[in-house]
């Protein structure tokens, strides 16, 4: 007496695992193609700010091209205009500018 497979079950069990697997090919694709590069870009965006010094001229993200006077915890005091100091949190702070 030998043991045939089902053909039934055989194929039930394949109709259940190409959806699965299609469906953890397009999650690898999406991280790779959406998450991880804003990883790295946020990564980088971080390196870019411990690195800010005194006198380095930066862009806040509403526009505004400053001067940084003062670095404290999270909070830079940047001059916006001859005589003018306001102070910026951090994560206002767009790019470094040359």
């Amino acid at each position: 007496m030998s043991v045939v497979p089902d053909p039934v079950v055989q194929q039930q069990t394949q109709s259940v695992a190409i959806p699965l697997i299609a469906y953890a090919l397009f999650f690898i694709g999406l991280w790779f193609m959406l998450i991880a590069p804003q990883r790295k870009k946020q990564k980088r965006h971080d390196e870019m700010l411990k690195s800010l010094k005194k006198n380095d001229r930066i862009l806040t993200t509403s526009g505004i091209f400053a001067r940084i006077c003062e670095v404290k915890d999270n909070i830079f005091v940047v001059e916006i205009a001859n005589g003018v100091n306001v102070e910026l949190h951090k994560s206002f702070v767009h790019s470094k500018l040359n």
